[in-house]
């Protein structure tokens, strides 16, 4: 068993590619040349690295300095990721690409999710019309994780909001989501939904609306369940308003961007 690259195209500093894993495929400890960044797109991997350990799944952003050993399993169904290589001696040297990509880190909250879904988009175009979007995707992706890097840098999360974190991540949604995560981590919900902004996580109305977004990405592209279902379950009030905010959130419709996941064939 061995990875496929279905689509890449090639620039002086960098090139972005769609690669398929095979399902049960397991890569012994390895390390990268150059810095690269990795968007799921479907399926899941667990990773091992001396960062730790993670469980990624859908719409999961991987940040991989160069030298760092890690493995992987990929799961059940598969795997396929958008990866983005930097040139050692070119895209990795530039100020903005240093600061986004010194540190090694899995991302969940929708960091690099609308570029990466251009930048798919974008391949499938081929041309300059089709270069052109992925150099702009790929310079949006490196703009959102440097801006992430300074909040980071200039506001450290408090203890508790890991607990509110996660207590949003179970939640469905609902109407008192909020105030339900608030509970959790044992402070007000004003006082949550301030240190969001502060600490760079958005505001609270939008974080829920990026984890029912994940939640049908999820679905629409690990799964053919039909859409009215997906909406339902992933916590909208209907499919329109599923259509509308993954729309809003990455750019395309529910419909494509189950196309665009799925691959060639």
């Amino acid at each position: 068993m061995v990875p496929v690259i279905e689509r890449e195209e090639r620039f002086r500093e960098f090139s972005v590619r769609c690669v398929r894993y095979p399902a049960g495929l397991t890569q012994m400890p390895h390390a990268h040349p150059e810095p690269r960044l990795c968007l799921i797109l479907r399926g899941t991997l667990a990773e091992t690295s001396a960062a730790g350990a993670v469980n990624a799944g859908a719409w999961s952003l991987a940040v991989k300095p160069p030298g760092v050993e890690h493995s992987d399993s990929f799961g059940p169904t598969g795997t396929r990721i958008l990866s983005v290589l930097f040139a050692t001696e070119r895209g990795a040297t530039s100020a903005e690409a240093r600061t986004s990509l010194g540190r090694w880190q899995w991302l969940d909250d929708g960091t690099g999710a609308r570029p990466g879904v251009a930048a798919l988009a974008a391949l499938t175009v081929g041309g300059t019309a089709g270069r052109n979007a992925i150099a702009a995707a790929v310079r949006a992706l490196l703009h959102e994780l440097q801006e992430r890097e300074r909040r980071r840098a200039v506001a450290t999360s408090p203890p508790w909001m890991a607990l509110a974190l996660a207590a949003l991540e179970r939640d469905n949604g609902g109407p008192g989501a909020v105030s339900r995560a608030a509970g959790a981590a044992g402070v007000h919900r004003v006082t949550l939904a301030r240190r969001l902004r502060r600490h760079g996580k958005g505001s609270a109305r939008g974080r829920l609306c990026w984890l029912r977004v994940r939640r049908a990405a999820h679905w629409l592209t690990g799964t053919t369940r039909p859409l009215a279902r997906i909406a339902v379950e992933a916590g909208f009030a209907d499919q329109s308003h599923m259509c509308r905010d993954v729309r809003r959130t990455l750019g395309v419709t529910p419909g494509r961007l189950r196309q665009l996941a799925a691959g060639p064939g």
